[in-house]
């Protein structure tokens, strides 16, 4: 038996022998993951043989898939914040099925959010309310960050849930950072500088860190910048500083566009 595949990845399978004797039987063994699917299910897995009366076959799964929660929202998006706004958002888990539900955090260190389950938000015992806020304070750009949420006593892996917020800043940066690869030559990048709570504002001088940076601004109809920068190369002692823009919103007023330089490593 040779040539083991499956119609989904969701379908992992495996046979204990490759061959088998005359009057011999063999195990197959296969895993039919359905986390996070409901509804009607078909799978099926093909082998081969040498057998020239059946050189093909197949097994088939076929059944229905129960969910044990409903999550709503399945992504949270917070859209566009000004200022030290903090506003909250509700995530609901309904239990389908007996078991608890457990808030286990954020994915990774220093997450742009807080999240608490809010027992007093709903009289629906199958339900767990999380509340999501953005914290205060929040640096100008785009935060994204991933809610995890056990619902198997961690016999599976947590559910996950996006979440995002923009945060304007009196200026809109996009990118926000200049990427390069180490050992990269020079090469051309594109940035859009536009108003964000301010109404308009001028670039008065750049400062870039090195003098193979050059630097060409272009005003827009938008009242924003567009800036061509060249002569970047991927050099390790870029990796950590930034182009200025220096501009008239008020005294001292700066926009910093962070370099950063990724190793092989």
């Amino acid at each position: 038996m040779s040539a083991i595949r499956t119609t989904c990845g969701c379908t992992v399978a495996k046979m204990a022998q490759d061959a088998i004797q005359p009057g011999e039987k063999a195990v197959m063994e296969a895993n039919l993951d359905l986390h996070g699917r409901k509804g009607p299910q078909h799978s099926r897995i093909y082998f081969a043989t040498n057998d020239p009366d059946t050189l093909f076959t197949f097994l088939a799964f076929q059944g229905t898939a129960t969910q044990d929660v409903e999550i709503t929202p399945k992504f949270l998006a917070f859209g566009r914040l000004e200022g030290e706004e903090q506003p909250a958002k509700q995530i609901v888990v309904k239990r389908l099925q007996k078991g608890p539900v457990k808030l286990l955090g954020f994915a990774g260190d220093d997450p742009p959010f807080t999240a608490r389950v809010d027992k007093r938000a709903s009289h629906d015992k199958s339900e767990t309310v999380i509340v999501v806020m953005p914290l205060k304070s929040l640096s100008p750009g785009t935060h994204q960050a991933t809610l995890l949420i056990d619902t198997s006593k961690g016999e599976q892996e947590p559910r996950t849930i996006g979440i995002t917020v923009w945060v304007a800043g009196e200026v809109t940066v996009l990118p926000s950072k200049l990427t390069l690869y180490a050992g990269q030559g020079p090469s051309t990048r594109f940035i859009m500088v536009n108003p964000g709570t301010v109404d308009k504002f001028d670039i008065e001088r750049v400062e870039v860190p090195d003098d193979k940076i050059k630097v060409e601004l272009k005003a827009t109809s938008a009242g924003g910048y567009r800036i061509r920068i060249s002569g970047l190369e991927g050099r390790r002692d870029l990796d950590g500083k930034s182009i200025q823009l220096h501009t008239n919103i008020r005294e001292g007023h700066r926009v910093e566009i962070p370099i950063r330089v990724i190793t092989g490593n």
